[in-house]
């Protein structure tokens, strides 16, 4: 207690006052700062713990936009093969289209055809028929003039010969489809013809002249 007194009494009570309240003063702007360090100091802390998360959350942000990108470019590429895919379809679509029109035009043909060989198979057997009947007649022709009296040898031998060539062409129309019949009445209409005249005026002359006619005809 006397240490203060004299103090006091050394210096007066105002600068002692002064001095206590500069203390005061200082320790409580120390512990201010003091208070301000420990606060820094926690927002130091918590300031690296947001840099940490920013630093994360960016890294998180990055990968998401590569992924955002990848996606992008995924769906792009999709669109791409959807779109290649669709003109496929399109193309294989009308090549479809256009193997149904060329089927139905084939069915078309093949309906046509079939028609075409009926025909044929008839007008085959109508011409073979006739073909046979044009071969009687000159068969019976032949036995006609062999077995006449008044008929010359020569008209015979000439005839004959003749009917030979015709009896090869007649096998040529038998294998003839087309043309079988105009030819096939041509000749036995000129062999009606030649029967109808009287055997005493034949001559090779009339039956060459005859058998050209007939030829005439047939090429016609």
């Amino acid at each position: 207690m006397q240490p203060i007194i004299d103090v006091l009494t050394a210096y007066g009570p105002g600068v002692v006052l002064f001095v206590i309240a500069s203390v005061g003063i200082y320790k409580v702007f120390q512990g201010s700062i003091d208070g301000l360090k420990k606060s820094n100091e926690a927002l130091g802390q918590t300031n690296s713990r947001f840099e940490s998360e920013i630093k994360d959350i960016r890294a998180e942000l990055k990968e998401r936009r590569e992924e955002a990108q990848e996606e992008r470019e995924q769906s792009k590429k999709y669109r791409a093969e959807v779109k290649e895919l669709g003109s496929a379809v399109s193309s294989l679509e009308n090549q479809l289209e256009k193997q149904s029109s060329l089927i139905k035009k084939l069915l078309e043909n093949v309906a046509e055809l079939s028609k075409e060989v009926s025909s044929i198979k008839e007008q085959h057997s109508s011409s073979v028929d006739r073909i046979d009947d044009i071969a009687s007649s000159i068969a019976n022709f032949t036995h006609h003039l062999e077995h006449s009296s008044s008929v010359n040898p020569e008209v015979i031998e000439f005839f004959e010969e003749k009917l030979n060539e015709h009896n090869l062409e007649l096998v040529r129309l038998k294998d003839m489809v087309e043309g079988m019949s105009p030819t096939a009445v041509s000749i036995h209409d000129a062999v009606l013809s030649v029967l109808e005249e009287d055997a005493e005026v034949v001559t090779p002359e009339d039956l060459e002249a005859v058998l050209h006619t007939m030829l005439d005809e047939s090429e016609d």
